[in-house]
């Protein structure tokens, strides 16, 4: 029989399943049998069980469904009748706020043990005491690869069994998490860790953390944020050990609050054997830098260089224009006429989030003799067409989740962008379906209901809304956001304007 559609194969619909939303695979499975056995694994891969009982799947539906499930989150505690149950392909659990000890048992403990084949472990704010040694170090734990520590105090009977477990590892993940004093030190050893995060843990110095990292030879992705003042980063020490090839496969470089002056990052960026993503804030990237990340733009996909010293607007117009795989940009402030020039975004098709409040200058004064009425119309014009060229620009980026237009500078003035409101303009954004986050934080708005409802109607993904959607009218705003939130979309709002302290 001759195949008339792709779909006919399994195989391909097994590939195309974990690209599609809960939603969707509930439609999947609904079509036919052929569809429903390949698709339901999927439907059931991930579930969460919450604190609360009364919100908590039934044990029949954990049973019945054990096979599916790949993906497991236990909130608050693990309940005992969930103590039997095996998952055969489980790879993945995350404990968040676990409660260690319950009637005698350790449930965690249990669970943990049972699931040899687990890879991914993650915990999070787990109770103060919990054997943690235990947790992450099971004799039959051999296939982890990828452990996460969030809010976690490692004590002395934890670390021989800690520092034993990096040796297989290939991610860690440690933040706001703390190790026992005077066990700092990394042991001698084959480190395969590929992935490193380490953000603002306490107890061990930034030198130590140096050292820890340069220990870890295989690194590609580093993310580093150390519980210090950007003066009191070992930024001269970490550049050096970047220009001495240290981790030759390092592509993914997340630096917070470093301190780096220009110089030091252009040695950074050329001492890397390509820049996939690069995050730096508190540095003062200028034309050195730009000019070491320029090679880089065609394989560029995250840039953030959000809160630096030094002018990124040329960096961020170069960036659309010249990136054609860039997923996700994070810029200071920039007048919105410097990016609405010039040829067509060169990401148009793979931009995901964008973080950059693009300001919309009103227009210089009028000729002489002009009246100031007719100098108020002329300036507005010139507003109305700069920001619909905008949002013409941000209309192509169909591919996009997160629209961040926030005025995050330390500026005292009140930006005027992009408005959600169809009196200006707003509708061009309709081909936006992918849309999940909205943010116009400290920019001026004035939505109405029927710009609210259009959002509903038009940005079927929409999860969260941050900001003020009528500057003039709080109270407005405020039902605004509660129409938002009936729609089960979360809101966050904020005062219309709030400057920065200097």
């Amino acid at each position: 029989m001759a195949i008339t559609s792709p779909l006919v194969l399994p195989e391909i619909r097994e590939s195309l399943a974990p690209f599609l939303t809960s939603d969707d695979l509930a439609r999947c499975v609904r079509v036919c049998k052929a569809w429903h056995a390949s698709f339901l694994p999927f439907l059931w891969g991930s579930i969460e069980v919450s604190a609360d009982k009364g919100s908590q799947p039934s044990l029949d539906f954990m049973q019945q469904h054990c096979d599916s499930i790949r993906r497991l989150i236990y909130h608050g505690k693990v309940p005992m009748d969930h103590i039997p149950l095996v998952y055969p392909v489980l790879r993945t659990l995350h404990l968040l706020q676990v409660k260690s000890i319950e009637s005698g048992h350790d449930p965690a403990l249990d669970i943990i043990t049972a699931h040899p084949s687990l890879t991914h472990l993650r915990l999070q704010s787990v109770t103060p005491g919990a054997p943690i040694s235990r947790w992450i170090l099971p004799t039959n734990m051999s296939s982890l690869n990828t452990l996460s520590l969030t809010g976690i105090v490692l004590v002395i009977k934890d670390m021989d069994g800690f520092w034993k477990l990096l040796l297989q590892l290939e991610t860690l993940e440690m933040a706001y998490s703390g190790l026992a004093s005077g066990h700092y030190r990394a042991p001698e050893g084959d480190w395969k860790l590929k992935s490193l995060s380490l953000v603002l843990n306490y107890g061990m110095s930034q030198n130590d953390q140096l050292a820890w990292i340069r220990r870890c030879t295989r690194l590609r992705r580093l993310q580093w944020r150390a519980l210090c003042f950007p003066r009191q980063f070992p930024i001269e020490e970490f550049t050096q050990s970047v220009v001495e090839k240290t981790w030759p496969e390092l592509e993914d470089l997340s630096l917070v609050r470093c301190g780096a002056s220009d110089q030091q990052l252009s040695l950074i960026i050329s001492g890397m054997r390509r820049v996939l993503g690069l995050s730096v804030t508190y540095g003062d990237l200028r034309e050195l830098s730009m000019a070491a990340l320029r090679p880089h733009f065609p394989w560029i996909r995250h840039l953030d260089v959000l809160r630096n010293f030094g002018s990124t607007k040329e960096l961020t117009v170069e960036v659309l224009r010249r990136c054609p795989r860039l997923e996700t940009l994070r810029a200071n402030r920039i007048p919105a006429h410097e990016v609405i020039e010039g040829p067509r975004w060169a990401c148009e098709k793979t931009l995901k989030v964008l973080e950059v409040c693009f300001q919309v200058v009103a227009g210089v004064a009028g000729a002489a003799g002009t009246t100031r009425g007719e100098e108020d119309e002329g300036k507005e014009g010139k507003e109305r067409k700069e920001r619909n060229r905008l949002l013409e620009r941000i209309a192509r980026l169909v591919q996009l989740e997160r629209l961040d237009i926030s005025n995050q500078d330390e500026s005292p003035m009140e930006v005027s962008s992009v408005v959600l409101s169809k009196k200006k303009g707003m509708e061009q954004l309709g081909r936006l379906t992918h849309l999940r986050e909205v943010c116009v934080e400290y920019t001026q708005q004035e939505s109405t209901v029927e710009d609210v409802e259009w959002m509903i109607q038009q940005w079927p993904s929409l999860r969260r809304v941050e900001g003020t959607l009528h500057t003039a009218d709080p109270l407005c705003s405020r039902a605004l956001m509660g129409r938002l939130s009936q729609a089960g979309i979360a809101v966050r709002q904020l005062s219309a304007y709030r400057p920065f302290a200097r």
